[in-house]
């Protein structure tokens, strides 16, 4: 795991970097994930590269259930970072209730104002491909969990 964010509505967004190796590719990567998916019984609800502009992947939207037994969504973006040779994933997971306008919040990141990974603002990528700034309601908590 990279790093984790919360938003300031309770929702956390934790950050996974996946590096691209050998003949590893994001098609290839995203036919193991719906793969694996099947494998576990999961319902997809959502499988589409719906991801918000100028970047580039898939994103997936399945059922869930909490450690309290509770159906939840769980919303997983694969970012494609093309320039070093990678793909981001930002998984979200949410009550049922809260689905569109936690999704909506993930769309709206395409908007916010770049900040610099250096400055210790940025989710993804040297430079901040994709960032969760301190304006847009996220804060980061935890940064690179595992390496």
């Amino acid at each position: 795991m990279r790093s984790q964010w919360t938003h300031r509505d309770g929702w956390t967004v934790s950050v996974f970097a996946y590096p691209l190796r050998g003949d590893t590719t994001p098609q290839r990567m995203r036919a193991e994930y719906l793969a694996e998916v099947k494998e576990d019984g999961t319902k997809l609800l959502v499988q589409d590269s719906a991801i918000p502009a100028p970047f580039g992947g898939y994103r997936f939207i399945r059922e869930a259930v909490d450690d309290e037994g509770e159906r939840v969504e769980a919303l997983d973006y694969f970012i494609e970072d093309d320039a070093n040779a990678d793909v981001h994933q930002l998984m979200m997971v949410v009550g049922r209730d809260e689905l569109e306008e936690a999704e909506a919040t993930l769309e709206n990141l395409n908007r916010q104002r770049p900040l610099d990974r250096r400055q210790g603002t940025g989710a993804v990528g040297d430079g901040s491909l994709l960032v969760l700034p301190w304006e847009s309601g996220w804060s980061e908590h935890r940064t690179d969990l595992l390496a």
